[in-house]
């Protein structure tokens, strides 16, 4: 038996959504491991996941309509149990540790899609005042882990939110895009960079496309969207 063998048998730990014990190098017990809610079939420029009708390359009925300012959308989960309770415990009760396990799915993700790496990842910031209340950003935690996984570069400092919106769960669906609507200014830092934009969770989409639009004004050359779930 190697020493890591033995080191990860000896200190065991525990699942993080069923409290098992597992090896120390797991996250997860095979069962839950499982039920994992992996994107199978969606939009291919919104990653809508309940959209896609006809082929894998037709794209959804809303973005034919309403075509979104970003390039495309990737997310490797559906909105659903178990990643939903995760994301919430990350954004609203201060489990840091968790944007390193979700980090480290999205970068694998990403990795195995084998598309053209972005110049640099910017996630979405927040408004100074819901940054000082909540202490942390939690889409710059877990683009913290995607960019040291995928050596790409990140930045948090040229894009910023300049008006403190109300939440966009707490609207319906027709009132977020206006919610939003120039809430994000960003500098010529962008100016001919290809951007993936991260999130923890897309919704509506309204979000990361109010951000995707500052950005192309900043003449960013490509926006795109990584996101951990898609809803």
């Amino acid at each position: 038996m190697s020493l890591l063998n033995i080191h990860r048998w000896l200190d065991p730990q525990n699942c993080l959504l069923c409290a098992a014990r597992v090896p120390v190098a797991a996250d997860f017990c095979p069962g839950c491991e499982r039920s994992l809610p992996w994107s199978r079939w969606a939009c291919p420029r919104c990653a809508a996941q309940d959209s896609v009708v006809d082929t894998l390359e037709a794209v959804c009925g809303e973005c034919q309509k309403n075509p979104p300012a970003f390039a495309y959308a990737r997310a490797p989960f559906h909105y659903a149990p178990p990643v939903d309770r995760l994301i919430r415990n990350l954004k609203y009760h201060g489990r840091l540790e968790l944007s390193r396990i979700l980090g480290k799915y999205l970068a694998a993700y990403l990795q195995n899609l084998n598309e053209p790496p972005p110049d640099v990842i910017v996630p979405v910031p927040l408004h100074t005042s819901r940054l000082r209340s909540r202490g942390y950003n939690q889409s710059l935690e877990i683009a913290r882990t995607v960019s040291k996984h995928l050596a790409l570069p990140l930045n948090w400092s040229d894009a910023e939110r300049i008006r403190d919106t109300t939440p966009q769960t707490d609207l319906p669906r027709d009132k977020r895009r206006k919610n939003v609507r120039g809430a994000f200014k960003s500098s010529e830092a962008f100016s001919g960079q290809r951007i993936a934009i991260l999130d923890d969770v897309m919704t509506s989409g309204q979000t990361v496309n109010a951000l995707a639009e500052s950005l192309l004004r900043s003449d960013a050359a490509e926006v795109r969207v990584w996101v951990v779930a898609r809803a």
